[in-house]
């Protein structure tokens, strides 16, 4: 059974498998692929990074989606 870790994501704690990255938390979102922008811990995140940074227990993470109108 995979274990799992707690972070908190945009204010709201959230359970995810241990070993989760930005980029899977992304997919898990159904954001994968849609501009947004993430920071963790306080840091930004840039895209490059997204699928080599693993998050971990009680990180705190926060996503900002992009949206157009007018």
């Amino acid at each position: 059974m995979p274990q799992s870790i707690r972070i908190l994501l945009n204010g709201q704690e959230r359970t995810v498998a241990q070993g989760t990255t930005v980029q899977s938390l992304l997919v898990e979102l159904g954001l994968s692929g849609s501009p947004c922008a993430v920071e963790v811990d306080g840091q930004l995140v840039s895209g490059a990074k997204n699928s080599a940074l693993l998050l971990g227990d009680g990180a705190a993470v926060e996503v900002v989606t992009l949206v157009g109108g007018g």
